[in-house]
């Protein structure tokens, strides 16, 4: 059985934005990025699955052309894992967005 959640971060600029993710069942999480808006609709993000770190996220999948409807999937055991949403160099300013996540 899994199990879906929606994320909605309010903003993002020119820099990661994180969340944290706890998993109590191994097996492959799912992220989709439902919408981002921002001045051009072409315009794409980074977009990560990870563990958490002293660091940070520490990515075990990513995309780094993410736009509406970017999948990112990774098997995860049980334990805490990160997202991360990140500008590659293509934003000049804040862009909204949501995301799906889908996970045992």
């Amino acid at each position: 059985m899994s199990r879906t959640q929606s994320l909605r971060p309010s903003a993002h600029t020119r820099g990661p934005v994180r969340e944290r993710l706890s998993r109590a069942s191994p097996g492959f999480t799912f992220i989709t990025e439902s919408t981002l808006s921002s001045i051009d609709p072409a315009t794409t993000v980074g977009l990560g699955i990870g563990q958490t770190s002293d660091s940070g996220c520490t990515l075990l999948a990513s995309n780094t052309a993410a736009t509406s409807g970017t999948v990112v999937s990774a098997e995860v055991e049980v334990g805490s894992y990160c997202i991360s949403v990140y500008d590659v160099g293509n934003l000049t300013g804040s862009a909204t967005y949501s995301l799906t996540v889908t996970h045992p």
